[in-house]
């Protein structure tokens, strides 16, 4: 059957924009809260994924590592136990895709982004909520920059 397959839509650049606030919003709030819930079998979770997202960038299996980023992402929102927020970042979860795969390009930025995922998760295992804010902050814009400077 031809054009089967997953086709994914451009998004314009204001799309983009008003995609990142709305993850800015909710990944900060997020993160911040997770300090109070998370766990060290969380946080050995995240650090899993990170590994794994890691072992499928030197696979070059794209899929998988915007899959593991996805996951890693989504671990935030059950850690607080929000489900409203997991199921808003689900419902964007083909936009998400989208930004990532454009974001991802050039592959200084698939290192990078496993770079400050281990920070996320280093801030998260000393229970450091500024410092887990700021990781997830610094990760937002470079994720911001990588997607509007194509």
């Amino acid at each position: 059957m031809p054009h089967k397959g997953i086709f994914i839509n451009e998004m314009s650049l204001k799309e983009i924009q008003d995609l990142i606030q709305l993850r800015f919003c909710l990944e900060l709030f997020a993160i911040r809260e997770a300090i109070s819930y998370i766990t060290d079998n969380d946080i050995e979770g995240m650090s899993q994924i990170v590994d794994l997202q890691e072992q499928a960038m030197q696979e070059c299996d794209m899929y998988e590592y915007m899959e593991l980023d996805q996951r890693f992402h989504q671990k935030i929102f059950e850690i607080i136990g929000n489900d409203r927020m997991l199921r808003i970042m689900g419902n964007l979860s083909d936009q998400l895709v989208a930004c990532g795969i454009r974001g991802l390009r050039r592959q200084e930025r698939l290192v990078q982004v496993i770079i400050e995922h281990k920070e996320v998760v280093r801030a998260l295992s000393k229970r450091d909520a500024n410092a887990a804010f700021e990781a997830v902050k610094l990760h937002l814009e470079r994720v911001r920059c990588s997607l509007t400077d194509l």
